[in-house]
């Protein structure tokens, strides 16, 4: 068990190269997550966790007052993106400060962004009621989340963590000092272990000799 759980643990990033594999790694997996809960409705991942089940919970709010649903809608996506991120950056804590910051930075946007639109939207009512559809509003929501997984979030963790109070890249080299207390714990254990196997060896050894 302590080898398996030493193999989960992230692995030690000596180049640049290796950091940018593992940030792309983590970025493909957190997207993944966020298309199967937001898009797909699959909540394999978070089976037990309720809050996770974004589609069914967003068909309750779709005949809610349009401004009012604008902003508990991306309430709701800030915390359901939040938690994906740091699912997937637990043992990175160098990308945690900027994940989340960045995601913040990016539900703000989208929010101001979706409020002006709604907005507008509802003194378009005044003329066609198009918008009272809760098919529309799905559709709607569906492809900002849409646009928000496969292209913003993306960009903005990039940009914030390329910045100058991030560090750039070359942190993810750098090992929470969590990691590496369990790493060097896990591997005393899996060291132990061997020398006990060793010793035991030697044991049966000296039996079946002692028999002969």
């Amino acid at each position: 068990m302590n080898l398996g759980e030493l193999n989960k643990l992230p692995k030690n990033m000596f180049t640049i190269a290796e950091a940018m594999t593992a940030f792309m790694r983590i970025l493909g997996f957190v997207k993944e997550s966020l298309r199967k809960v937001r898009l797909t409705g699959e909540f394999d991942e978070y089976p037990n966790e309720k809050c996770m089940h974004c589609t069914a919970r967003l068909v309750n709010g779709i005949a809610s007052i349009p401004i009012a649903f604008v902003e508990r809608l991306w309430h709701y996506i800030g915390e359901v993106v939040i938690a994906v991120l740091m699912s997937h950056v637990e043992d990175y804590y160098q990308l945690q400060l900027s994940t989340r910051r960045a995601s913040h930075n990016l539900i703000a946007k989208m929010k101001e962004r979706s409020v002006k639109w709604m907005m507008g939207v509802v003194e378009m009512e005044k003329l066609t009621d198009y918008t009272c559809n809760p098919e529309f509003l799905s559709e709607w929501n569906r492809l900002i989340v849409f646009n928000l997984v496969n292209n913003d979030l993306e960009a903005e963790i990039v940009t914030e963590l390329m910045t100058p109070h991030s560090g750039g890249i070359e942190r993810l080299m750098e090992e929470s000092p969590s990691v590496t207390a369990k790493r060097l714990k896990l591997n005393g254990s899996v060291k132990k272990l061997q020398e006990c196997k060793k010793v035991l060896a030697n044991i049966m050894d000296s039996v079946a000799s002692y028999g002969d």
